[in-house]
């Protein structure tokens, strides 16, 4: 369990509780780096101290936020593009369960764009509608950047003066803002 804090101090007020399983992102850090703010999907959540938390690379890439007791400058919040859709080819072994559990879509959701009960069974080869999973050609404009082993969006975002979720934005990467080794990025100007 971590306490979150409004500023990055002891002395300010508890905001909430992260447990075990929850997803965040640091997304900032005091002057000092000895507080980090903590963020999930397009909000931050508070700030909880450096000490906290372990990472391969070193907290000071985050960039510093503003904070005190007034709590930290939001984030800007990333617009919610409009959901597309993909196909899958149903493998051997698949259900209609575990095809939604993969794409992080409701088996009633992935049944119904199929036109199928939510109860039915699916075979092998059979090529289904995945509701609102794809993607959405990022912009033409800008730079490319292909991602290297160890790196992430904010020390990417960094390079190029900008901030991690208009690198995410323009990119149409959506929480928990993973990106891979091999990816081609477009960096907006």
């Amino acid at each position: 369990m971590l306490i979150l804090h409004a500023g990055p101090a002891w002395n300010t007020q508890t905001v909430g509780t992260l447990q075990r399983g929850n997803v965040v992102c640091l997304v900032g850090r005091d002057g000092a780096t000895t507080w980090l703010l903590v963020g999930s999907g397009q909000a931050f959540l508070g700030w909880a101290p450096v000490n906290a938390f372990w990472a391969n690379v070193p907290f000071t890439i985050l960039p510093v936020m503003s904070g005190g007791t007034t709590g930290p400058t939001p984030i800007p919040p990333i617009p919610t593009p409009v959901p597309v859709s993909q196909t899958y080819v149903v493998q051997w072994g698949d259900t209609l369960y575990s095809i939604a559990q993969r794409f992080g879509v409701s088996q009633a959701a992935l049944a119904q764009a199929n036109n199928i009960a939510a109860t039915s069974w699916v075979y092998a080869g059979q090529t289904l509608v995945i509701p609102g999973v794809g993607t959405t050609p990022p912009p033409t404009t800008g730079t490319t950047y292909v991602v290297q082993q160890g790196d992430y969006l904010v020390s990417i975002a960094a390079r190029y003066g900008l901030i991690w979720w208009q690198l995410a934005q323009a990119n149409n990467i959506q929480p928990p803002y993973v990106i891979y080794a091999g990816q081609t990025l477009i960096i907006p100007r």
